[in-house]
């Protein structure tokens, strides 16, 4: 008798903790109306976002399947107690597993969704009206909704969208909890099936609900944050492209400019050599007719007028060539450089400051190719500084020296990473400078300052810069 006694003490002591499965059942569907309420808000306000729709019909589903499972040992109807929660269940995870895909903005394989919630259908109501078999049903419910839970929460994961990372690891978190919380209870019933899974008071048939109520408080923050970010990510992108379509118009009218003016400059170099080149021409040949002709001083004087019609003629080639080959004075390159870095940086709002110091070189620049070639760099630095500094001033600094030109394009952004300098554009612009002899540095210290050295070869005459050399703002 003490020995029962003392067997009934032992018992007693390895009862487990108890929980009322209904009650709790009851909390959840509370907590998933107000999700759905939720969700419905959400997708309202946000039906351009991919799969936020497939996700409040998810929400939607769960929120009529569970309650129903609360019906199982009351109800003797199989439609109402079984076979609706579990299609309402399965169409819920995978309408979760849709929206993830189309978030992704993947294409949805509507024949294999279809295919991967017949099966295990199949599978649970062959065990529900052929062979009556509750531990079955159970086990292959949850191992199907663990394997889509899990699928989506690595296809979420795996999102590297650039601004969306913190909301999909948090959606992912609260997916991946509800396929640990279904491979727990798979586990369960294979190591002890219980003979009723909903009624009750044991933890193992509590399960299904409390993983169902941490998606429920999980899913809408993460969803939340999901679209927040999206729509910064979309409004980030769209300015990025405006902004590239503005430099293709600025491109655009620059190109179109240059054909205007080389259209210009034709016009002008073909007037040119038919009208004064071709009298000056024609004053040389007469005055050479005369100057054979004629004796004495009347000679010297068609001597020195053919002298001078040949020095006029050779002017005037001159000048054909430089307008030809679109030749200009450092002036008229320092014009041309201050006023499209002004343009493209006034339009992307940073405050532009412009300075020229040192004497400039008179005259027509001698290698108009190195000329082109440095306006090219200064132009790729300015294009970088709008397109990826996110400055609010930057500037452009040219200074004359007695044999070379330095030049410093400059702004106060976030800088350049230290793989930057690998890329095309800057070997490009590296790779320039090194063609012309000259040199490229880039600093990214408080903000990113390109610096480029160039040689200036017997430019001429100099005058002083001081009309050029004062400081300009814009914004």
């Amino acid at each position: 008798m003490h020995s029962a006694i003392d067997s009934g003490r032992r018992d007693a002591s390895f009862v487990p903790m108890t929980m009322d499965v209904r009650t709790l059942f009851v909390a959840v569907s509370v907590a998933c109306l107000v999700n759905v309420i939720a969700m419905s808000a959400v997708w309202m306000a946000n039906r351009k976002v991919p799969g936020v729709g497939a996700w409040t019909l998810g929400a939607i589903f769960t929120c009529l399947g569970l309650p129903l499972f609360l019906f199982q040992g009351l109800l003797e109807n199989r439609l109402i107690t079984h076979v609706l929660p579990n299609i309402l269940h399965g169409s819920a995870i995978l309408c979760y597993l849709t929206g993830g895909i189309q978030f992704r903005e993947k294409p949805v394989r509507w024949r294999w969704l279809v295919i991967s919630g017949l099966a295990p259908l199949s599978v649970i109501f062959w065990y529900l009206f052929v062979e009556d078999n509750q531990a079955v049903r159970v086990k292959v419910a949850s191992a199907w909704a663990a394997a889509v839970y899990l699928a989506t929460a690595v296809l979420i994961w795996r999102d590297r969208r650039e601004g969306m990372r913190f909301s999909t690891r948090l959606a992912a978190l609260g997916f991946g909890i509800a396929g640990v919380g279904m491979i727990y209870r798979m586990l369960t019933w294979v190591r002890n099936p219980l003979q009723s899974w909903v009624s009750g008071t044991s933890w193992e048939n509590a399960s299904l609900a409390l993983v169902a109520l941490a998606m429920a408080f999980l899913w809408i923050f993460s969803v939340l944050f999901m679209v927040n970010q999206y729509h910064i990510r979309e409004v980030a992108l769209r300015s990025e492209e405006r902004h590239a379509m503005e430099q293709q118009l600025l491109q655009a009218r620059h190109e179109i400019e240059r054909e205007k003016s080389r259209r210009v400059r034709e016009i002008v170099a073909r007037e040119l050599h038919d009208g004064i080149g071709g009298i000056t021409a024609t004053m040389a040949m007469l005055a050479s007719l005369g100057r054979v002709e004629a004796e004495g001083e009347i000679s010297e004087i068609f001597s020195n007028f053919e002298e001078m019609a040949l020095q006029g003629s050779r002017e005037i080639q001159g000048l054909m060539t430089s307008v030809e080959h679109e030749v200009f004075r450092w002036s008229d390159w320092l014009g041309d450089l201050e006023s499209y870095a002004r343009k493209i940086m006034t339009m992307a709002g940073i405050a532009f400051d412009w300075k020229v110091e040192g004497q400039v070189p008179e005259g027509i620049i001698r290698d108009p190719q190195a000329a082109a070639s440095l306006m090219k760099v200064a132009f790729e630095a300015a294009h970088n500084m709008v397109r990826h500094s996110g400055a609010k001033e930057g500037g452009i600094h040219v200074l004359f020296k007695e044999d070379h030109l330095s030049m410093v394009i400059y702004d106060n952004g976030r800088g350049i990473p230290a793989t930057s300098g690998q890329g095309r554009g800057m070997g490009n612009m590296r790779r320039r400078m090194e063609e012309m002899s000259g040199s490229f540095s880039v600093r990214a210290e408080m903000g990113t300052r390109v610096s480029l050295e160039a040689a200036l070869s017997n430019e001429g005459r100099r005058h002083p810069a001081a009309p050029r050399s004062e400081t300009h703002s814009g914004s």
